[in-house]
């Protein structure tokens, strides 16, 4: 759905009722594709543009972050704390706060995460969430390709590993209706894609 905001912007919602049922993300914040107000998505009126669109925003933005070396609030611009987690480790930090019940459950095992000094958004408010593997999907050619290529694919569960002496982590895409895989090698800091097989 697209939600009118009170700036006279439009932030787009989508949730899966399967993940809703599963993982427990049935919060408006917690939808499985939220564009929280960070990307512009004027005059868009259909789903896929609009999902295109705040999938490849939101990866050049945190992509962005990463890679600078003053991590900056997506909403603010002002140096915030923004790294990349496991679910372990959200845990262990939200020491009290909020975050989706059904985190633990949910098969990504890598988020972004993100506390802001100065406007108070963040992980904390479940707002700050963004799934490591959809940033590394929609920042590389091959896997944007492949993504195009096969409709009906899926995520498999992440894995830490060693490439080339760096540390890194293993996402791979499947696709569900046929025999063809893609696996993303990323730096396990920055989601920089190493390679590609």
């Amino acid at each position: 759905m697209f939600l009118p905001q009170p700036d006279g912007g439009t932030n787009l919602h989508m949730q899966c009722p399967e993940c809703d049922r599963h993982y427990g993300l049935n919060d408006v914040h917690n939808s499985n594709v939220h564009s929280k107000g960070l990307i512009q998505l004027d005059g868009l009126q259909s789903f896929r543009p609009a999902w295109k669109r705040t999938m490849q925003g939101m990866t050049r933005r945190l992509t962005q972050a990463l890679l600078s070396r003053e991590r900056l609030c997506p909403y603010c611009e002002v140096p915030a704390s923004l790294q990349l987690m496991d679910k372990t480790q959200m845990a262990e930090i939200a020491e009290g706060t909020v975050l989706p019940t059904g985190l633990s459950r949910h098969p990504y095992q890598f988020w972004l995460w993100w506390r802001c000094p100065r406007c108070h958004r963040g992980s904390h408010d479940g707002v700050g969430l963004f799934a490591a593997s959809d940033l590394v999907y929609w920042s590389h050619a091959q896997t944007q390709q492949f993504m195009a290529e096969h409709p009906h694919w899926v995520s498999e569960p992440e894995l830490l590993v060693e490439y080339a002496g760096q540390p890194a982590i293993r996402f791979q895409m499947a696709d569900i209706t046929s025999a063809a895989r893609l696996t993303v090698l990323a730096h396990r800091q920055t989601l920089h894609v190493l390679a590609v097989f």
